[in-house]
């Protein structure tokens, strides 16, 4: 009896502790559930990382970047839109570009001021609005 048990679960010379190793596997197998949990995947990271496939690990999202967590309950890292920036590591949302300074690109990691002849009075803008006749800015 106790050599098909064996051959039930390791091949090879029966190990000393055969008891405890059948506990164990009858355990790993019958709670998928439990100790899958103690295990990083694309659902499990904490906010402000993602799930690296690559490295099997969470990692922290990238300047430029925010946390998001998609409809199948996964999360990601995806650019900030234009308008918007993060300058840190691991952001869960990006800010607003403030008066006065733009982001014109998907994925920016700062604003940049208005230059002369240019304003914006708006937080939160891709592009700055070109001085009306006889106005004058001397840049944001």
């Amino acid at each position: 009896a106790a050599q098909a048990m064996q051959e039930d679960y390791w091949p090879g010379p029966e190990p000393e502790n055969l008891f405890y190793q059948k506990v164990a596997y009858d355990f790993i197998r019958g709670h998928e559930e439990i100790w899958s949990a103690w295990f990083p995947s694309a659902r499990s990271c904490i906010e402000g990382n993602f799930f690296d496939e690559a490295l099997q690990v969470c990692t922290m999202c990238e300047v430029g970047k925010h946390w998001q967590r998609l409809l199948n309950g996964s999360v990601t890292c995806s650019d900030c839109d234009v308008g918007r920036y993060s300058r840190l590591r691991g952001a869960v949302a990006c800010e607003p570009c403030d008066a006065g300074r733009f982001q014109g690109e998907p994925g920016g990691s700062e604003c940049q001021e208005c230059a002369a002849g240019r304003h914006q009075s708006d937080t939160g803008r891709a592009l700055c609005d070109t001085c009306t006749v006889g106005g004058v800015s001397g840049g944001g």
